[in-house]
């Protein structure tokens, strides 16, 4: 299987709950490890990704700890990173800044990692394209589009400072992934007070759409579109793993459905699968290393299977 990831690094200062603070490359890192996790020797896994050039070479050393991950798409940009301080009140309840953003990718930028099995598009910053791209990516790619609407719902102040917003185009968005994943918040600067089964029958009539609502601690909610009918599901998360930072929970899920579904096709096992990677993500302060993730996924697995 050949897998594309668009998405953004980002440069994490993390100021948890509890009053202790970490450092560590973060952004599409969080959704490449469950990738790792999940794939065979023999996959290959591409991220197509704008790095700044003072964490470039931490990227590529992160990136090629292991036989699967190629670097062909990452393009070196001539600036500082995108940098991103995350301050939590709560478990739910955090602020965001985001400084020195990098540029959006262009379709000559990404054309040549369309040869793909699965696309997945992480919205890391909000700005890696716009509606207009995703929608000729659409044209000319027939797998499925994995979507994760992130910071679409975000704007950014002068001073760096996200807040919501509505999104912009947001049912063209929609209309032109597969599988869409947002949480509560995201889903509202979306589609406001609307119901999700209201609204995907206005906005996704004719199509088959999977949409993912992510319901923190109390798991995920799974809307199947097929026909005109919207056929619901609730997943609780695994009750064995204790979640002491959420940074990149939600990364982590996309990689879980993404590809438990790439194998299945079986929307429940992957959305069990998702809330398992999940989990195990927020089991970390800060980003974890690959082999660890990897190994304790695995034996997890193992585990909950039997």
């Amino acid at each position: 299987m050949r897998v594309t990831v668009i998405g953004t690094f980002i440069k994490d200062v993390i100021y948890h709950w509890d009053g202790s603070r970490s450092h560590s490359l973060g952004g599409l890192m969080y959704t490449l490890i469950p990738l790792k996790a999940l794939l065979a020797a023999n996959d290959e896994l591409t991220p197509v990704c704008r790095v700044g050039e003072d964490i470039y070479d931490a990227v590529v050393d992160r990136l090629t700890d292991d036989p699967i991950t190629r670097t062909e798409g990452l393009i070196k940009a001539p600036q500082l990173n995108n940098n991103v301080e995350l301050r939590y009140f709560s478990p739910q309840e955090r602020q965001e800044q985001s400084l020195h953003p990098l540029p959006p990718f262009t379709f000559a930028e990404i054309e040549p990692f369309l040869d793909a099995d699965a696309l997945f598009i992480n919205m890391i910053s909000g700005w890696e394209l716009d509606a207009a791209l995703l929608g000729r990516i659409r044209k000319s790619y027939n797998g499925l589009i994995f979507l994760d609407i992130h910071s679409l719902a975000l704007g950014r102040k002068k001073d760096g400072t996200r807040f919501y917003r509505p999104i912009p185009q947001g049912k063209e968005w929609l209309y032109n992934a597969d599988v869409i994943q947002l949480n509560r918040s995201e889903w509202q600067a979306l589609a406001g007070e609307e119901e999700p089964e209201i609204f995907l029958k206005d906005c996704c009539f004719n199509q088959h759409k999977i949409v993912n609502l992510l319901l923190s601690w109390e798991g995920s909610k799974t809307f199947i579109l097929r026909d005109g009918a919207v056929d619901v599901f609730a997943i609780a998360p695994p009750q064995n793993i204790a979640v002491v930072d959420p940074t990149g929970c939600g990364d982590a899920y996309l990689a879980g459905f993404g590809i438990t579904y790439l194998k299945t096709a079986d929307p429940h096992k992957a959305a069990r699968t998702a809330n398992r990677c999940a989990a195990l993500m927020g089991s970390f302060k800060g980003l974890p290393e690959s082999k660890e993730f990897i190994s304790r996924y695995r034996t997890l697995n193992g585990e909950m299977d039997e």
